[in-house]
């Protein structure tokens, strides 16, 4: 074997390795409440979103979309005490029923933000 095809294989190997590992450093969204894709009967006041990871609050954010063209007041993101790899974020200005879009951006300790979309309908009647 050649020292440039050695080097190339090397090169190659290590790329299969570390692929794998580099793509485990990003947070991933395992649960989120609401849920995805589901149906809830009453308005939430608050959206929990659990990543595989310990998160950096300051590099993540969680914003809400009613029926696609209504911003929701949410505050203050926080890491929720109990499991760093929670963000919880509450709604100030539910908007009753309809569908709500969550987007969201989660940074872990290597501060790349990955970027993420679910929807959940509320079927309740609206709150007074």
């Amino acid at each position: 074997m050649t020292r440039n095809a050695f080097f190339a294989r090397s090169a190659f190997m290590t790329l299969v390795i570390a692929a794998p590992l580099y793509a485990l450093a990003h947070p991933k969204l395992m649960s989120a409440v609401p849920a995805a894709n589901s149906h809830v009967m009453a308005v939430p006041t608050v959206v929990r979103l659990t990543f595989q990871e310990a998160l950096e609050p300051a590099l993540s954010r969680i914003t809400m979309m009613h029926a696609g063209i209504h911003a929701v007041t949410m505050g203050a993101l926080a890491a929720d005490s109990a499991d760093h790899k929670t963000l919880v974020a509450t709604l100030k200005s539910p908007m009753g029923a309809g569908v709500y879009t969550v987007s969201w951006q989660a940074a872990g300790a290597d501060g790349h933000p990955m970027r993420g979309t679910y929807s959940f309908t509320v079927d309740a009647p609206p709150t007074k």
